[in-house]
């Protein structure tokens, strides 16, 4: 019996079909590691390795990927208030989050990337981004033009318009949009940084996983089957992703299905789907 999803912008089920017959590549969006995860960051965990374990179940070989955001406004915010380094903070946390989710059944991923880990490539993708007209340099940041991007919204049936200030999303003066989005942020004084072609800085939020996904599955070009993340973050998250991939231009050729905790999304030729699991 075939695995179905049901596609929530077409509002019709289709059949799950692997881009490679028998093989599975799953990305996961991991915990920010700041401090000891409670139930509610315990719930996805145990959400993605039942998926894992049921594609296994079905016969599939599954590439589970599940990255750490170890270096974050609010990771920087813990450090500070404990009177640690971000190094030092993240590792306890990272040990501690491996010791919870055994302590729940659930199984490591095959690899979990690391946001420190993958600064050079973050940077050059950014870069790109400049380069073909869709992110700008301010004072030090980088933003993402949100309405260059004809097809934003659609994931979560809004229009660009409809969409809100907040939530990751913070008004600005040195944007040329309120609804623009930061790539790279400039470090203030006494806070952890890289060096990057526009000053001392760390990556935004939403440019992390969209870097590391091409890394670990780049051979492929975009290519991978299931990206999980969470509910809460449909009009926000994913959006980022597809346009950041899209504009990238290795994703022509991409079938991607993204999951979050009850929903599916689905990115074909470049057309962002929203679909979800049905039992």
């Amino acid at each position: 019996m075939a695995i179905q999803i049901f596609n929530s912008l077409t509002r019709e089920k289709e059949n799950f079909v692997p881009i490679e017959e028998g093989k599975v590549r799953m990305y996961v969006c991991g915990p920010t590691v700041y401090n000891y995860i409670h139930i509610g960051n315990a719930r996805p965990v145990i959400v993605y390795d039942t998926v894992r374990r049921y594609l296994t179940y079905r016969g599939f070989e599954v590439d589970y990927v599940s990255n750490f955001t170890d270096v974050d406004d609010k990771i920087i915010k813990a450090a500070n208030e404990l009177g640690e380094e971000v190094p030092e903070l993240t590792e306890r946390f990272i040990n501690a989050y491996f010791e919870d989710i055994t302590a729940l059944g659930c199984q490591k991923a095959d690899s979990h990337p690391r946001v420190t880990e993958h600064m050079d490539a973050i940077i050059n993708f950014i870069a790109v981004l400049i380069e073909k007209g869709f992110a700008y340099e301010s004072q030090g940041d980088v933003y993402y033009r949100t309405r260059k991007f004809k097809g934003y919204g659609k994931l979560s049936h809004q229009s660009v318009d409809d969409l809100k200030i907040g939530a990751r999303i913070e008004a600005g003066e040195k944007k040329e949009d309120a609804l623009d989005f930061a790539l790279w942020k400039a470090a203030k004084p006494g806070e952890i940084f890289w060096q990057s072609p526009w000053g001392e800085g760390r990556p935004g939020w939403h440019i992390e996983c969209s870097v590391m996904v091409h890394e670990h599955f780049g051979d492929k070009k975009f290519e991978f089957d299931y990206l999980f993340d969470i509910l809460s973050l449909k009009s926000l998250t994913q959006p980022f992703k597809i346009i950041e991939k899209t504009i990238d231009g290795e994703v022509l050729s991409m079938k991607q299905y993204i999951k979050d905790n009850n929903s599916v999304y689905s990115n074909y030729m470049n057309i962002p789907l929203g679909v979800s699991l049905v039992p």
